[in-house]
């Protein structure tokens, strides 16, 4: 999520949030049109309005003319102070290195050039009135953190008062030569308009902003693994589509003072990128000239491929996840229940050794995320997470998971068979054969358990007391 905070002789201040209520991207990015600007209420981001007050009052205190809040593009918060509006004017001192620094980056960000080259290599040879030497210390890093060594007592910028003072790097000394940066990302961008750049940059920016905002499964894998892909493009290989991600090895506790060494036996399992999309056709005026009727095309053209990812990722979930709760698929929509499913769900977790390292999640159709916002409704909570399930219709964070709700969370059916057991005793490898006791058919996905087989913790290796479940 994109948070931008503005303010005008004041400090920046963030407004007092816990790490329990940390913000979660719900929307995608929103870039304003015209005049209109929209809002975004601060209940809805678990944020301590608590704390809103104390910080008008530092504000106030600090002689602050404005100060603005923006949430993924929206106004949370939009402070005027001191006798000033929105529409009072206010001058903006050293406006020029801000926006220059940005293009800067903006620029270094696109491979238009590297700020620890020659500000020759961009402003060309001879550009101060300096030896050629001299000159050649100077890089575009020089420039943007004024320490080109260039004379600081002459602030016109013309190649006469451009004279050697200190070897660049070396001195540090406010100047305005700063402006030349202006000319290194003009020369840097020649060959590719400025607005063609930045309008293929922001299209792609918004195009994974939806990516990232609207999977509500995805968006809370582990992702560890990702660079492997094109990390490694820069040491000079690619793995290809598959990567192995090794195991841990595992060991067993030795009792006693002799030392029994263990063999280490390593193992991994692969994973496979798969590709796909959807494309579309615009113009050249569309991609240089209107990035805001841009969105609309890249909102639609994103939304079956975010569901197509989602829906794939939750298929593998349901496929693949052995735990099971709630096999009748009962919803919970009294307090007692809801408490219970939260508690339950957290209970199996700990009970398979899986951390408590702030990544459990807990993702839900509509169905299930409306039957615990509606059992959670009278229960005693944070009243800013009660306001926040009232205000959005969403669960909020809580019993030690984060929350997401999804449509693609599929709903699955059961066979006829109600009973399961072995059918053929002395069974080895990865799969065993079973009977339908009551006979009927057991469908894929479908979780069994089976006469005295116990789900065992794998750190201990000690029985949980609870039939295992298997699929």
């Amino acid at each position: 999520m994109r948070i931008v905070i503005y303010c005008c002789l004041g400090l920046l201040v963030i407004l007092g949030c816990t790490k329990a209520d940390a913000i979660q991207p719900d929307v995608a990015m929103y870039f304003p049109s015209g005049n209109a600007w929209e809002s975004k209420p601060m209940a809805n981001l678990n944020w301590n309005t608590n704390a809103v007050q104390p910080l008008k009052d530092f504000l106030s205190q600090t002689n602050t003319k404005s100060f603005m809040i923006l949430v993924d593009g929206r106004i949370v918060m939009e402070e005027y102070l001191d006798g000033h509006t929105a529409t009072t004017a206010w001058e903006w001192n050293s406006a020029g290195k801000t926006l220059v620094a940005a293009t800067t980056g903006i620029a270094q960000q696109e491979g238009l050039l590297n700020i620890n080259n020659k500000a020759a290599d961009y402003l060309g040879v001879q550009w101060t009135n300096m030896s050629l030497a001299q000159e050649n210390l100077i890089t575009v890093r020089n420039l943007r953190t004024m320490t080109s060594g260039i004379d600081d007592t002459k602030q016109w910028v013309v190649k006469s008062n451009l004279t050697y003072v200190a070897d660049a790097g070396t001195r540090w000394a406010y100047g305005n030569v700063f402006q030349k940066l202006t000319e290194v990302v003009a020369s840097s961008s020649k060959k590719e308009m400025s607005n063609t750049l930045l309008t293929s940059s922001i299209v792609s920016k918004a195009a994974l902003a939806i990516l990232k905002n609207n999977l509500g499964f995805a968006k809370n894998v582990n992702r560890d693994w990702e660079a492997e892909f094109t990390g490694n493009m820069s040491r000079g290989y690619a793995p290809g589509q598959t990567i192995q991600i090794r195991r841990p090895p595992r060991y067993t506790y030795r009792a006693g003072r002799v030392a029994v060494p263990q063999s280490t036996v390593e193992s991994s399992i692969p994973l496979t990128l798969s590709q796909g999309g959807c494309d579309i056709n615009f113009t050249a005026i569309d991609r240089t000239l209107s990035l805001t009727k841009l969105e609309d095309k890249i909102m639609a053209a994103m939304a079956p491929v975010t569901n197509e990812i989602d829906r794939q990722g939750l298929e593998l979930a349901r496929f693949s996840t052995y735990n099971l709760l709630n096999p009748t698929g009962a919803l919970p929509t009294t307090s007692a229940l809801a408490i219970q499913a939260m508690t339950s769900m957290g209970q199996r977790l700990d009970e398979m050794a899986a951390p408590r390292d702030g990544n459990r999640t807990v993702i839900s159709n509509p169905a299930l995320n409306a039957a615990l916002v509606q059992g959670f409704g009278g229960f005693f909570n944070n009243p800013s997470k009660i306001s926040a399930q009232y205000n959005t219709g969403m669960l909020s964070d809580s019993f030690g998971f984060n929350s997401a709700m999804d449509q693609n969370v599929a709903v699955h059916t059961n066979g006829a068979a109600t009973a399961t057991n072995i059918n053929g005793a002395g069974q080895t490898g990865s799969t065993i054969t079973v009977v339908a006791v009551a006979g009927g058919t057991l469908t894929r996905g479908t979780v069994i358990t089976l006469p005295g087989v116990f789900a065992v913790n794998p750190q201990s290796r000690q029985s949980t007391g609870q039939l295992a479940t298997l699929s």
